[in-house]
């Protein structure tokens, strides 16, 4: 779907195509040019994808949404981005997307259809970067024929082939392609086991996390000790939330208590006495998945963060407690105190964690609080309609008032 952004200052507007992607910032190359010295020469782009469209911020200081900062964020109409001292109301234009299948005629530019074309690009050397991310995909692809016990043999040879790969991408993929080839019965759960353990060494981390991964669901006693090592050494390599959370999730799943009890007081510890906020964020993580996984003693560290300072560390801990809301009706009650938080994105995350349940109260209090906020202040007013979306499922168009009729 077109949208249209409006800069609110001077009325000027751009028409923004769905399918294509717009630059945005004071630079004369740009789709979208601000006359804003506060604003970077090529500050965000806007772009369509999967039916929706996205912002993400390529600046120094910063783009906010609704007053939220935002890396990369979903635009619903009626929100506001703000660049610099500029402020660009968004909205959809009414016109439908294109058909499907112009996305079908491009999505078959980009990989081979046919099964043995798909194998051919996977099983190919690759001798640049480009041809290994494009096998790599192929390689993603030619997992959804490992239910075919026709294409079996196939696979096995491609896969075998791919784990001793000089591209991290395509042996990450094979881990999951012999995984899938035994969960079908193609491959003994030794077998597999075996080659997928060679893995676990190898340099490249994220190829060390897919196996990890991989051999859980083929042999999950001897995955459990490799993810609680991994999950563990997420927490103390603090680089970010997503590797930690996904390690903790897998050996959650495979459930040997007294692992479990071990990463649980590893992040306590941490949650609590790190001085890097970015080590205190991982915690919460791992914490959040434990909690989903019906942990208790793990949202007491979270609720403490909810108080801190620092607006990442409670961003980091709204999130992990959304993410187990739906298992937890203690983290539901914490979500609903964070609904005070100053922060304009600890609010909205609280938002979404509390969005699966409807709650009545919780409406009422959006909407008295939307009710109670000037109409100058358009952001907040446009940040409490999406939350307001958020947790009733409802879309009343981008007028805030339209929930005060």
């Amino acid at each position: 779907m077109g949208a249209i952004l409006r800069e609110t200052s001077t009325g000027r507007e751009w028409h923004l195509d769905e399918g294509e992607i717009f630059s945005v910032g004071r630079g004369a190359e740009c789709d979208v040019t601000l006359s804003d010295p506060l604003c970077g020469r090529r500050h965000a782009k806007i772009d369509w994808r999967d039916g929706a469209w996205f912002v993400t911020d390529h600046s120094s200081n910063g783009t906010l949404l609704n007053g939220a900062v935002v890396v990369r964020e979903e635009m619903r109409s009626g929100d506001v981005l703000t660049l610099g001292a500029t402020q660009l109301a968004f909205r959809d234009d009414g016109v439908p997307p294109r058909a499907k299948q112009q996305q079908a005629w491009e999505e078959s530019m980009r990989l081979p259809q046919s099964f043995a074309g798909l194998l051919a690009v996977f099983s190919s050397p690759a001798t640049a970067v480009d041809a290994a991310l494009i096998a790599a995909r192929a390689g993603e692809a030619l997992l959804r024929f490992c239910d075919d016990p026709a294409r079996h043999d196939a696979l096995k040879d491609a896969y075998r082939r791919g784990l001793s790969s000089p591209w991290p991408v395509m042996r990450a993929v094979s881990a999951h392609g012999i995984a899938a080839l035994s969960a079908a019965g193609s491959m003994g759960a030794d077998h597999a086991g075996a080659a997928i353990e060679e893995l676990l060494s190898d340099p490249a981390d994220y190829v060390q996390h897919s196996a990890a991964r991989a051999l859980a669901k083929v042999d999950p006693l001897a995955a459990a000790p490799r993810l609680h090592e991994r999950a563990l050494a997420a927490l103390e390599r603090g680089r970010e939330p997503r590797e930690a959370r996904e390690t903790a999730a897998a050996l959650a799943e495979l459930g040997p208590s007294e692992l479990l009890d071990s990463l649980r007081t590893r992040a306590m510890a941490l949650a609590f006495d790190a001085r890097d906020n970015g080590r205190r964020a991982i915690a919460a993580a791992s914490l959040g998945e434990l909690c989903a996984a019906g942990d208790a003693a793990a949202i007491r560290p979270l609720r403490a963060l909810l108080a801190e300072p620092g607006e990442e560390l409670r961003v980091q801990a709204a999130r992990a407690l959304a993410h187990a809301s739906s298992a937890s009706e203690e983290a539901r009650e914490a979500l609903r105190g964070a609904l005070s938080d100053p922060s304009p994105r600890v609010f909205l995350t609280a938002c979404k964690g509390l969005a699966d349940r409807r709650d009545p109260a919780l409406t009422a209090a959006l909407i008295s609080t939307l009710r109670a906020t000037p109409k100058r202040d358009v952001e907040r007013r446009a940040r409490l309609r999406r939350a307001l979306e958020d947790v009733t499922g409802e879309r009343r168009g981008p007028d805030p008032d339209a929930w005060l009729a």
